[in-house]
């Protein structure tokens, strides 16, 4: 009984070319709809393709490294024996190394990405909470300054008043001061009066323009 050689063993253009003639064939014995046969043209160029890619991957590839395995089991039997061996019994401690690595920069790339999310929110957080305790704060500040001015101003224009015309001074700055907050009360009662007013005829237009 003759033992198989490495000739032997049928190369992948072979292997899809023997698929293609057998599947032509199933398909020319059956009753092939009209939209199929148009159809047919396009799937034999793609498999031509395929075809042809295969054949230069053999010419290529295996044929080179299949006469190169030959010549060697040829004259270096002892030698290729044990490098056959080695490499087959190597390639899963090797296989999973790799795997190993791709796990340890996966890992690694993952949970740098979770910790410069959770730093960038930690920060973001912490300097946003500052900026709105500035924000209050200047808020704060600027009320005081306002009031401030305000009241020396007042304080001012009574010093002037009270040098000017002695005790009268006083009344005429407590009718003064009373007469500016007056009329600030009543520009701004104004103002609302005018928005209200403006609402109340946006809203009898929209109702004068829906169809009846």
């Amino acid at each position: 009984m003759k033992m198989p050689t490495i000739k032997d063993i049928p190369t992948p253009s072979a292997l899809f070319s023997s698929a293609h003639n057998h599947l032509s064939t199933s398909i020319t014995n059956m009753a092939v709809p009209l939209d199929h046969e148009e159809l047919w043209p396009q799937f034999e160029v793609s498999v031509q393709s395929v075809t042809d890619a295969f054949k230069k991957f053999e010419e290529s590839v295996v044929a080179p490294t299949t006469k190169f395995v030959e010549l060697a089991f040829e004259r270096y039997p002892i030698i290729s024996t044990f490098v056959s061996v080695f490499l087959i019994l190597v390639s899963l401690p090797f296989l999973s190394f790799l795997g190993f690595i791709v796990f340890v920069v996966a890992s690694t790339t993952f949970t740098s990405l979770c910790a410069a999310f959770v730093t960038s929110a930690l920060i973001i957080g912490l300097y946003g909470t500052l900026l709105g305790m500035l924000i209050i704060l200047l808020a704060a500040l600027s009320v005081w300054i306002s009031t401030s001015i305000m009241l020396g101003y007042l304080v001012w224009r009574l010093f002037i008043l009270v040098r000017a015309d002695g005790r009268a001074g006083v009344s005429q700055w407590s009718a003064e001061t009373t007469k500016r907050f007056r009329r600030q009360r009543k520009e701004t009662e104004e103002k609302r009066g005018r928005s209200s007013e403006s609402v109340v005829l946006v809203k009898e237009e929209d109702k004068k323009s829906l169809p009846e």
